[in-house]
């Protein structure tokens, strides 16, 4: 019984090891400090184990993965605007150990992505960050629970959100 246990663990560290920074951008998204950035992703990880025994198929993985990962992203974002309607800094995000002016201003353009995408709505939010992760329509379709093309669509008209909020 404590292999079987430890072969868990070990498929699960695994699992964890690599979607470790798909975690890390997806909390970027849903949490603008790094406190609450660190808090979410604790919270995903303690979710993902609850229900790590739920996997049926291991073909669904990165499906299972991404739907809890989400999940718990977007109950914290809840919480959170229910707790306080909070400012974002945008100084919050750039490093100071960023130097070239180069590296600063594509810093900036990224946390400027971040913040915008950070404003979508919970749905419009969940499937640019799936498609930013390089995960196909077909994918997003089945993780979110809507067809191919609407996933088609809704991309169409997110890019055209952004760049209005980015001014591009």
């Amino acid at each position: 019984m404590h292999q079987m246990l430890q072969s868990k663990e070990d498929r699960f560290m695994e699992l964890l090891e690599k979607n470790k920074y798909r975690i890390l951008r997806l909390c970027r998204t849903y949490a603008q400090s790094i406190d609450n950035q660190q808090d979410l992703y604790q919270e995903i990880v303690i979710e993902l184990w609850k229900s790590f025994d739920t996997i049926r198929d291991p073909t669904y993985t990165n499906t299972w993965f991404y739907r809890v990962a989400l999940n718990v992203g977007m109950r914290f974002r809840r919480t959170q605007k229910s707790i306080k309607s909070r400012k974002t800094n945008s100084i919050d995000f750039i490093h100071s150990e960023t130097t070239a002016q180069e590296d600063m201003e594509k810093q900036e353009l990224r946390n400027q992505l971040y913040r915008c995408i950070a404003q979508l709505d919970e749905g419009d939010r969940a499937i640019v960050l799936l498609h930013l992760e390089g995960i196909g329509n077909q994918q997003i379709a089945k993780i979110i629970g809507i067809s191919e093309n609407y996933v088609a669509v809704k991309l169409k008209r997110i890019r055209e959100k952004l760049r209005v909020c980015i001014n591009w």
